[in-house]
């Protein structure tokens, strides 16, 4: 699991740069100060909801609360949006992608 998270990690460096980065040391900082869960936590819940493979997973803010977004393409082939509140890991919302 963990070279699948180092993986999502890469790719966002790669596909965003400097901004993802940013993002992942903020990520770093406030699972460190407790204040959110790790990511592989939340990939394992995403994961629990919809079976498949990650294919992006990043942190943001939304309504002043941290929330991680997780994209899985489950084995159907269904492109799945999910987001989670970062500090509970409660499943905020689940769409599908069109």
């Amino acid at each position: 699991m963990t070279q699948h998270i180092i993986t999502i990690l890469f790719l966002l460096l790669f596909v965003t740069g400097n901004s993802a980065h940013a993002r992942h040391d903020i990520a770093i900082k406030l699972e460190n100060d407790g204040k959110v869960l790790a990511l592989e936590k939340i990939v394992e819940k995403a994961r629990e909801t919809h079976p498949g493979r990650v294919i992006e997973a990043e942190i943001s803010t939304e309504n002043n609360s941290y929330v991680y977004e997780v994209e899985i393409l489950d084995e159907d082939g269904v492109l799945w949006d999910l987001k989670f509140n970062a500090s509970s890991g409660k499943l905020i919302e689940s769409s599908k992608e069109e």
